[in-house]
């Protein structure tokens, strides 16, 4: 299973997470440079050691100050390759911010960071597959219902632009 995931600037990090099971890697092609300890994403290293227990723990380990403190960001440079095991808790940092200041009844949302692609391979080590997060039903074959909730939902992106930089949503 291939892709591209994009981070929109202003956006949230994530919540702690692990994306499967055993048996399979995730890697990550960064599309833009990615900083140490600011950017990209964070990962809990040895959690893939003991899934049971850290899936539990994932969505509480932002307030654990002594997990926070194992954390790790590594930096990547663009086209650069991070691999780590489907198993591993992690997550997207946020974006940037987005602050809104209000004047009477005009609104304002001031929105700073930069669009964040990377593209990703997840690959199996044996028999497992990525069918977990990505069932054999494909996108394509979804049927006119579907297709008008992406529309509506998400714009879409030119691929090509995410290998020159420029993200420009088409137009529907």
């Amino acid at each position: 299973t291939s892709g591209v995931v994009a981070s929109h600037a202003g956006a949230r990090e994530q919540l702690f997470h692990a994306d499967g099971g055993a048996g399979l890697f995730n890697i990550f092609v960064p599309l833009v440079d990615i900083g140490a300890s600011s950017d990209g994403t964070q990962f809990w290293p040895g959690s893939q050691r003991h899934p049971a227990a850290s899936a539990e723990e994932a969505l509480a380990l932002a307030q654990d100050a002594k997990c926070m403190a194992q954390m790790v960001s590594p930096a990547c440079p663009k086209g650069g390759l991070l691999v780590f095991d489907y198993q591993t808790i992690h997550r997207g940092l946020s974006n940037g911010k987005s602050t809104m200041v209000r004047r009477g009844k005009k609104k304002k949302v001031t929105v700073t960071g930069r669009e964040r692609a990377i593209a990703y391979v997840v690959v199996a080590t044996n028999e497992h597959a990525a069918d977990t997060n990505f069932p054999e039903r494909s996108v394509f074959d979804a049927g006119p219902s579907s297709s008008k909730l992406t529309k509506t939902c998400a714009p879409s992106v030119r691929m090509n632009d995410f290998f020159t930089g420029n993200v420009i949503p088409e137009s529907n």
